[in-house]
This record gives C-alpha cells, structure tokens and sequence, in this order.
C-alpha cells in the first residue's frame, strides 16, 4: 500500500466544510501528512481568460473566500497538523481539483458531499488516479 503523505482537501466552503477540514485534520495528524486546501470558483469560467489572470493575480479578488482560506489553515494548525498550505483555483471544479491533484503529486484528496451521488465528489471518483474520500456535512471523522 502507497504511502499517504499530501492530503489535497477542495472545499468550496459550503455547510460540509467544516467536516472535510476536521476529516483532513484527522487523516495528516494520524499519517504525518502536510495538507494542501483548495477552493475553487466556478463562475470566472464563464469570463474571459484575462479575468482569470487578474484573480489569480491579486488574492484580494475575493476576500471573503481568502479568509474562509485562511481559517481553515488555522484550523488545521490548530489540529496539530503541521505542514498546511492552500489556494484559489478557477474554472470547473471536478477538473481543477483533478488537475492540482496530479500537479501537486497528492496521494488522496478529501472533498465534502451532500450525500448524494452526483456532483464534484462523484466526478473525482470516476476520474481520480487517486483515492477520493467524501465527507459529508455534520461527519464525525474517525481515522
């Protein structure tokens, strides 16, 4: 069995965040693992690219979402994990997520669910290289 040493956590900081970051916390702390959280918007795709350069340009672009960011990462050092780092990605969410999972060379990705089977957590497990857990909102984590 590979070892899980990045945790790619992609929350759009919805009523199942929460969850996806306790979830993280639990997974890094018990495997040693450094965490990468990922937020990515969905409606600069519908813009020209030259919107989408001056947003990754500028973390001001969104303050609201910067300090969902910023929270999360204290909440993970908070945790006790210790190596965290996160981001701001733009365009369709299943394929960012994909994409930074395979440049990053994560070895799981942690992304929350409503339950259901549809939507982005569904799409990553069809098409993720590697394994996806979904963390659905009010999970009590267990590692």
């Amino acid at each position: 069995m590979a070892e899980l040493k990045r945790i790619l956590v992609a929350t759009n900081f919805d009523d199942a965040s929460g969850a996806v970051v306790e979830a993280a916390a639990s997974l890094a702390q018990g495997l040693g693992a450094s965490v990468y959280v990922l937020c990515v918007l969905e409606a600069l795709m519908y813009s020209g690219p030259e919107m989408t350069a001056w947003a990754e340009r500028d973390p001001r672009t969104h303050p609201h979402v910067t300090r969902q960011l910023t929270d999360a990462v204290h909440a993970l050092r908070a945790s006790g994990v210790e190596d965290i780092d996160g981001g701001i990605g733009y365009g369709i969410a299943g394929d960012v997520i994909l994409r930074r999972a395979s440049e990053g060379r994560f070895d799981l990705i942690v992304v929350g669910t409503h339950g259901n089977q549809t939507g982005v957590g569904a799409y990553l497990r069809a098409r993720s290289t590697v394994p996806v857990i979904a963390v659905s909102a009010g999970a009590r984590p267990t590692v």
